[in-house]
């Protein structure tokens, strides 16, 4: 992807996934000086204080495909403030939508913005490309629980099914793709068993 083609994708503010797979076109817009989302004319409220809502620059609303043909939608806000230790974890507000579907398949606040500073928890989204679609998933984090330093590291994670439009629990790579097409292939073998030792001669007879 092209850097100007990159800035426009961070810097929208509305997006229109396609119909497809049974599903509506879905025109969804971010409206931060009402702190929404209008989503085919739904309305989603965004759980950030006004006064801590960012620049458009920063946001982000994305089509994303799912697979079956169906599309979804990811909208990210986050709050105005740095993430410091001082300040505490970065408030994001993210969501996930769909066409025919009154309510948000999720929507609220990630990060690790529960507990004390070490033992953070919190939810995070993760988009997963394979492909033409992407897998999305959701689920809780800790902040002194990851996998060798990666983050977002989902417990329980509970991915989203593209005929149901439901999220329920996966069983999920904690790889990446392109991590896993890196690895080194290893080539297993079976086992043998060595051979059993030969029985001792019988002593002759006296």
């Amino acid at each position: 992807m092209s850097l100007v083609a990159l800035g426009s994708a961070l810097a929208a503010t509305n997006v229109t996934a396609p119909a497809g797979g049974g599903l509506a076109p879905l025109e969804v817009r971010v409206d931060l000086a009402a702190g929404r989302v209008d989503a085919n004319g739904a309305t989603v409220p965004i759980a950030i204080d006004h006064g801590r809502l960012p620049d458009e620059a920063a946001v982000t609303v994305e089509d994303i495909p799912i697979g079956a043909g169906r599309h979804v939608v990811h909208v990210r806000v986050p709050s105005r403030e740095d993430a410091s230790p001082e300040a505490g974890p970065m408030v994001v507000w993210e969501a996930i939508l769909a066409a025919g579907r009154p309510d948000p398949i999720f929507a609220g606040v990630t990060g690790f913005v529960a507990g004390d500073p070490g033992e953070r928890t919190g939810k995070a989204v993760q988009i997963v490309p394979d492909g033409d679609r992407s897998f999305v998933l959701v689920g809780d984090v800790r902040e002194d629980l990851d996998l060798c330093g990666r983050y977002p590291t989902l417990l329980d994670p509970l991915a989203l099914y593209p005929a149901s439009l439901t999220l329920r629990p996966a069983t999920v790579h904690r790889l990446g793709a392109e991590e896993r097409a890196r690895a080194e292939k290893i080539e297993g073998a079976a086992a043998r068993a060595p051979a059993s030792a030969p029985a001792p001669a019988s002593a002759p007879a006296p």
